[in-house]
């Protein structure tokens, strides 16, 4: 379409503009989400998005009459095929009940792909090559020999399943790979995306280079950055020569501008390996009964200076990526280990914001913003501070070195009082409407080769949610002070209401199985999972309550009217992040803002006139912190699951843990062995059952019209569950038994 009809249409809104989301379980399936609709736009099949990437920004026509017809029967035969498709598969898998019935597509908006207006940042894509279509192969032998020379094109499979095979002309291939295709079948590649003719049923792309054998970590590590498009490399020279000579020192004329925090009993309270140190936390008791409580953030601006190489990079990377074996960092480690660090022992430069509070932890004043100089007297880890709380001492755990003549009564003392704030703090949020819903996350402990020899679901502590609580509340006087300085410049973080469909559909299953869900509000949200018994229940609940969510975003209070501006799960009207600058580029501009509010006030100027950042510059570091932040909780996610494929592996060589599969020797192959380890199933429907796995955080839908794999699928009454590790079960014992390949 071009591009005036499009501009055209977008005024008239006949067209809509938002981001492509295409679903990593179904290629087919694709959806946008465009202002004035109050559920994503859907996109079917691959030729509706007329070549567009996920993450694509697209401008779409609603599909209506006759189009939409065909569409809809185009579903209705589908549906109508998986389910004979279904009926043949079932000869050869064992399922005790069966329902009927054929599904049915809701009523929802379906629309197509009319133009693409911005086309995310191209990264490398990674998979395999085949001389054959991947996806008309069949059975077909492997190739032994070489590729013929009548050959003109080779295919790409990526693993991302978000995206479509890739035709690369042969002359873009490896000599290597064409001489004999056979011996790479567990070989990854590199390739990236040159073109993709309207005309073409697939893109062309070029090889650009060898990764390794599929399955090692450091290959799948490199792997899982480039497609996330993670920089991981050195830092330049250029950004290196904007870092302050060693030894350094606090000049001087810092100490004069400050505050002078040095004599105040100040600690940090951090992951047992963080090297990093954010932020520091006080408490002093006043004489009248009161108390000084303090959040001490790095002072990372001090550093960076705006438009510098270094401030450029920082920009570019948005964020410190945690991968499982290793984080990337967003600073040099100069910076972020060491001269920003709030290491103990040492003065360091901060950003402090301070409140009086009285015994209940009730504010009597507005907060007090500045900049500081602090001396942290010692650095906890969660576990030291969770020890003090439960009133014990620090035997089994790493020592400790407390400085400045304090000792580890002065640190428990601080560290009670401010549990105790922190608990007070969290019921009066939660009484006024926030909602608390958590993924799972994983720990694992590797050996000295880096391989992980154990892992678990990582429990969230009364030392988490102690240093959370004092976190949101700076995070939240600091986003109503910028916010109240630069209206249409400040940069803030927001969070929407669940998406209608998913959210209905949640509501609907929690029915099915006995549970009222009220989500008018996060309040009632909150409520009614409160209102569950059953703990199981109630986890199992949350963790599924979070598909609807939606992701959480940076903006511009320039570019969004107000009415936008509130956080759905915090459910306060302003948010922002100032806590993390070592690690988030967003922090860092906020960081820059509130100082130069600050500076306003006191020299008695309008902001605009002390502004750093204009509305425009930070609506593009917003969407850039958006990209980053997405596509670093991707390749976080990525890195868990590749080490608890590599974990589960080894666990099922190990005599004593793993078990041998018996009895499916004809379709698995000899030796074969595996883990075996209980899963909830806590839907079943058609065509499918939904598991969770939560001994390792692993949700998974089983399809059984897929099961040309499976070997059977057995469900017993009364059976007793067996498990990795431990023993046990759910509800009244049913067990569903499944075999596969």
């Amino acid at each position: 379409m071009p591009i005036e009809k499009v501009e055209e249409g977008l005024k008239n809104k006949t067209l809509h503009q938002g981001l492509l989301r295409i679903n990593k379980r179904s290629f087919f399936d694709a959806y946008v989400t465009a202002e004035g609709f109050t559920d994503d736009i859907y996109i079917p099949g691959k030729f509706k998005r007329n070549r567009a990437f996920d993450g694509d920004m697209v401008v779409v026509q609603i599909l209506e009459g006759a189009e939409l017809s065909k569409e809809l029967e185009r579903e209705e035969r589908e549906a109508v095929g998986k389910k004979a498709q279904e009926d043949e598969r079932r000869r050869n898998v064992m399922i005790e009940e069966d329902d009927g019935g054929i599904l049915v597509a809701e009523s929802r908006f379906y629309g197509k792909v009319v133009y693409i207006m911005d086309k995310k940042e191209a990264h490398m894509v990674i998979g395999t090559l085949s001389v054959d279509n991947p996806g008309q192969r069949g059975n077909a032998p492997p190739l032994t020999g070489p590729v013929s020379s009548s050959v003109n094109t080779i295919w790409f499979r990526p693993n991302d399943q978000r995206v479509p095979f890739i035709v690369v002309p042969v002359e873009h291939v490896p000599i290597e790979f064409l001489k004999t295709p056979g011996e790479f079948n567990d070989t990854l590649w590199k390739v990236s995306i040159s073109k993709w003719p309207a005309h073409c049923q697939y893109p062309y792309g070029k090889v650009g280079g060898m990764m390794g054998l599929r399955g090692e970590i450091p290959v799948e590590t490199e792997s899982l950055l480039l497609e996330n498009g993670i920089t991981w490399s050195d830092f330049s020279e250029e950004v290196l020569a904007c870092l302050p000579p060693t030894p350094w020192a606090i000049p001087d004329s810092e100490y004069a501008i400050r505050k002078d925090f040095r004599s105040t009993r100040i600690f940090s309270v951090d992951p047992l390996t963080a090297r990093d140190l954010d932020d520091a936390l006080s408490v002093v008791p006043l004489a009248d009964g009161t108390f000084e409580v303090g959040v001490h953030i790095a002072d990372v601006s001090h550093f960076v200076d705006i438009n510098t190489e270094l401030d450029k990079e920082a920009q570019n990377r948005s964020t410190t990526v945690y991968l499982t074996q290793k984080a990337i960092p967003m600073l040099p480690r100069l910076l972020c280990e060491e001269l920003c660090s709030l290491n103990p022992g040492v003065e360091r430069l901060a950003f402090s914001v301070t409140w009086l509070m009285d015994k209940d932890a009730n504010i009597l004043r507005e907060p007090w913003f500045g900049k500081s100089v602090i001396k942290s007297c010692a650095k906890l880890s969660y576990d030291h501070a969770q020890a003090l709380i439960e009133g014990k001492d620090w035997t089994g755990l790493p020592a400790v070195e407390i400085t400045g003549g304090y000792t580890i009564d002065d640190v428990r003392e601080d560290t009670l009082r401010l549990y105790e704030f922190s608990t007070k703090m969290r019921a009066r949020r939660y009484e006024g409407g926030a909602l608390s819903i958590n993924s799972f996350k994983l720990w694992f402990s590797l050996d000295n080769t880096g391989n992980p020899i154990n892992t678990g679901v990582y429990e969230l502590k009364d030392s988490n949610r102690m240093i959370e609580e004092f976190m949101l509340l700076a995070n939240m006087a600091v986003a109503k002070k910028i916010s109240g300085a630069f209206s249409t410049s400040a940069i803030l973080r927001r969070h929407e209401a669940p998406k209608p469909r998913p959210l209905k559909q949640f509501i609907e299953f929690a029915a099915d199985i006995g549970y009222t869900i009220d989500a008018t509000t996060s309040q009632t949200f909150q409520s009614s999972f409160d209102a569950i018994e059953s703990q199981d229940v109630q986890n199992v609940l949350r963790q599924l309550a979070i598909k609807p969510m939606q992701r959480a975003k940076y903006f511009c209070t320039g570019l969004l009217e107000s009415d936008y501006w509130g956080h759905y799960a915090l459910n306060v009207p302003l948010y922002t992040h100032f806590t993390s600058p070592i690690r988030r580029y967003c922090d860092l501009i906020v960081h820059r803002q509130l100082q130069a509010a600050l500076k306003a006030e006191e020299t008695k100027v309008l902001p605009e006139e002390v502004e750093p950042h204009d509305t425009d510059s930070v609506g593009h570091f917003a969407q850039t912190c958006n990209d980053r932040k997405f596509s670093s909780k991707d390749a976080q996610d990525a890195s868990q699951r590749l080490y608890l494929c590599v974990y589960l592996h080894a666990l099922s060589q190990t005599p004593s843990r793993g078990i041998p599969l018996t009895g499916l020797e004809a379709i698995l192959g000899r030796d074969k062995r595996g883990v075996l380890v209980e899963a909830l199933v806590y839907r079943v429907a058609e065509r499918s059952f939904d598991v969770i796995v939560e001994r390792y955080g692993v949700e998974k839908r089983c399809w059984v019209e897929e099961s040309g794999a499976m070997y059977g699928v057995s469900f017993e009454k009364g059976a007793p569950a067996a498990r990795d590790g431990g023993s046990g079960g759910h509800g009244d014992g049913k067990v569903l038994s499944v075999y596969w390949k």
